[in-house]
């Protein structure tokens, strides 16, 4: 198959979560002997190939980032300004893929994938989280740009031909806000790179009692939930007293 997976993100190596998802399957992807191209935001249109996979990198519009800086035209609108940029621009640079080669299915995030539909290519969309719930789980302030901006995921979510999640809590959370029965969304967990498992197993266990480690990868932002992991330290404590964080 002739896989194309459209994540707007960064070509560098100081990945993001989303970014070292797609290198991590498409590697996976390519070895299993499919045909792999990554759409990627970029200032100038180009392509590479990199570890077997096409490498297409594409302009966005970007009229919502000039729209974020005049604030007195008022904020509410920059979300469903950047959602619809987001979705012309992932429309163009598909068009423009399938024609140097015909794309069997696409893997997409929520963002951008509001018009998808009208190229008639099958589309998965795969749940990576929404500011919405973000901010509904922190207690941050949900506006109507944001309700509108979601409205336009939801679109997209609704044409996809299949939906998946990397947890059971986002697909009930999602797929009961879409009115959908429970199951409906797949349950897919995020891929670990073999990389990592051999470096994992390639460390030397240390002698008898080396004390268990808890290690947080995230960044320290709000909605990556830092302060769950800092209430959940003494419940852990009172199990296995001499852990490590």
């Amino acid at each position: 198959h002739r896989d194309l997976h459209s994540f707007p993100t960064r070509r560098s190596s100081d990945l993001g979560g989303i970014a070292s998802y797609v290198s991590t399957l498409g590697a996976a992807l390519v070895r299993q002997g499919h045909h792999v191209t990554i759409l990627a935001k970029g200032d100038r249109r180009e392509v590479s190939d990199q570890d077997g996979m096409r490498i297409v990198v594409w302009p966005f519009y970007n009229f919502s980032w000039y729209w974020h800086r005049v604030r007195v035209l008022g904020q509410g609108a920059v979300l469903p300004i950047r959602e619809v940029e987001w979705a012309l621009s992932v429309n163009q640079a598909v068009a423009y893929i399938h024609k140097l080669e015909p794309i069997d299915v696409i893997e997409i995030c929520e963002s951008g994938s509001y018009l998808l539909r009208r190229l008639h290519i099958p589309y998965v969309m795969r749940l990576h989280g929404e500011r919405f719930v973000f901010r509904k789980y922190t207690g941050q302030k949900i506006d109507r740009g944001l309700r509108i901006s979601r409205w336009f995921e939801f679109v997209g979510l609704r044409h996809a031909n299949a939906v998946t999640s990397p947890s059971r809590f986002q697909a009930d959370e999602v797929a009961h806000d879409l009115g959908w029965p429970s199951g409906r969304i797949q349950v897919i967990p995020n891929p670990v790179a073999p990389w990592m498992i051999e470096q994992a197993s390639a460390t030397q266990k240390k002698a008898n009692g080396t004390p268990p480690v808890v290690l947080y990868t995230g960044r320290l932002e709000l909605r990556k939930g830092p302060l769950v992991l800092l209430d959940a330290v003494d419940e852990v404590v009172k199990q296995v007293p001499n852990v490590e964080f």
